[in-house]
């Protein structure tokens, strides 16, 4: 009998440990991930006229393929973690919309991706739907954040952070866009672009840093 009254747990708690270890993987993969996209802007300085990067068309430090074959393994370990967090807050419709969206999101980033580093799709043309997808990711953190806290499955520290990011979206476009149209102005060779960019890519470096203390919260 005191097997059969504690057995309706055992799901629980089983769909939080595999929640927390699948969140900590991709916590730890994506901070991986950005540290081969930092140091490959640093070396390749793909902005330069006369870099390496744009004169041989191609990744000449091996850095950024190397971020391309993380992320979907980033993302694809995030599945798991959107349905978790939309199960915990399924009672509110706009926890359950977002958690579509997000998983629509990381499935068509990962197909993106995947397509990219086979060489189906070329940079110029995938990097529009994954920027689509990477600001759907961002805003949802911050709206399951939100919703995690009113349902005391998420913390303070990673509610705030998912706020932040999702905040962080307006501000980035607006830079980006301001950054492209200087970049415009000025020609080739303009790193207004990158400078525009930043707020965005430390939105986007703070990601898996949210997927961690997610991953804390739910073990």
């Amino acid at each position: 009998p005191a097997d059969d009254m504690t057995s309706p747990t055992q799901p629980r708690i089983a769909a939080r440990s595999v929640t927390a270890l699948t969140a900590l993987a991709s916590g730890l993969v994506g901070i991986l991930a950005n540290v081969y996209l930092v140091l490959f802007y640093l070396t390749a300085k793909p902005w330069q006229p006369d870099s390496v990067a744009r004169q041989v068309k191609s990744d000449p430090t091996g850095y950024g393929t190397i971020n391309d074959w993380l992320i979907p393994l980033q993302l694809t370990l995030l599945i798991p973690i959107v349905i978790w967090l939309g199960q915990q807050t399924q009672i509110e419709k706009r926890s359950r919309r977002w958690t579509a969206i997000a998983l629509a999101a990381s499935i068509a980033a990962t197909l993106l991706q995947l397509l990219l580093v086979s060489g189906v799709l070329p940079f110029a043309i995938q990097f529009g739907p994954v920027a689509v997808c990477v600001v759907l990711l961002l805003c949802w953190a911050g709206i399951i954040s939100s919703v995690g806290r009113r349902h005391h499955v998420l913390s303070d520290s990673t509610v705030r952070l998912g706020r932040l990011m999702m905040w962080a979206v307006p501000v980035g476009v607006a830079a980006f866009a301001v950054g492209i149209g200087i970049t415009a102005l000025q020609g080739e060779g303009s790193s207004a672009w990158v400078v525009g960019g930043l707020p965005g890519a430390l939105a986007w470096l703070a990601f898996p840093l949210w997927v961690l203390l997610v991953a804390r919260d739910a073990a």
